[in-house]
């Protein structure tokens, strides 16, 4: 990690311990950030693990507020509290607005605090297609919903937990009713694209091996096919009759 990447991290991680931090400006709208949250502890009366998102926004450009922006699945704007999780995985993030006088670029960072045996890795988050550029954009605000809500899948592909089941409805839909949402878990409806990336991944290699095991049965059937069997036996010869070579 590059030297200002660490200090950038450190300046996170010491507001986020400073006591009665303050918060800054949302990234979240409340609704999302609800959902969010809700999730979450779905995910943990599944898996026995906490989640959360800390989010640290350093603004000197005058244009918003400095601070520090967290849910859990213990409530949207409720900080994880650690004590109480025997096991948590939380998405940290570091943004850092400069002000328009100033040489250095708007800079962001992203790590993972957790004390699993193997925790989700920022790695992992990148090959989702998110990086921490992201919350200096324009979708910033679902980058943090996206790689928040992707760690319970992590969680559960390094087996440090199960894989969140699907929950069939029992009850009768009227005919009435319009879909909506639907029936089952919140969070395979919300992050349903998480799971298809792993079945795309072995559909691939499934396709290489059935199309290798053609190929190679193809080569073998382009040449002549000798028989197996035993060759025809000669047809005996009649002998000359008697009675013809006599008359004539």
């Amino acid at each position: 990690m590059s030297v200002p990447a660490r200090a950038l991290l450190l300046a996170v991680l010491a507001l986020l311990l400073l006591p009665g931090a303050s918060l800054a400006a949302p990234l979240l709208e409340e609704p999302d950030a609800v959902e969010l949250a809700q999730d979450l502890a779905d995910a943990t009366a599944e898996q026995q693990v906490c989640y959360g998102w800390e989010v640290t926004v350093d603004d000197q450009s005058g244009e918003g507020a400095s601070g520090v922006e967290a849910g859990s699945s213990a409530g949207p704007g409720v900080p994880l509290d650690r004590a109480s999780c025997p096991k948590y995985a939380v998405l940290q993030g570091g943004v850092s607005y400069t002000s328009e006088s100033s040489e250095s670029e708007d800079s962001a960072e992203i790590a993972i605090d957790s004390n699993l045996a193997r925790p989700p890795t920022v790695a992992q988050i990148e090959s989702l297609g998110y990086s921490a550029d992201d919350l200096l954009g324009d979708i910033d605000d679902q980058a943090v919903i996206d790689m928040t809500g992707a760690l319970p899948l992590l969680v559960a592909e390094a087996g440090e937990a199960p894989y969140i089941p699907f929950e069939e409805s029992t009850e009768p839909v009227p005919a009435s009713d319009q879909p909506n949402a639907g029936p089952g878990s919140d969070w395979l409806r919300n992050y349903w694209w998480l799971p298809l990336l792993g079945l795309a991944a072995v559909g691939g290699v499934g396709y290489l091996v059935v199309k290798g095991v053609m190929s190679r049965g193809a080569g073998s059937s382009s040449g002549p096919r000798a028989s197996s069997g035993p060759p025809p036996s000669p047809q005996p010869q009649r002998p000359p009759d008697p009675q013809q070579g006599a008359s004539a």
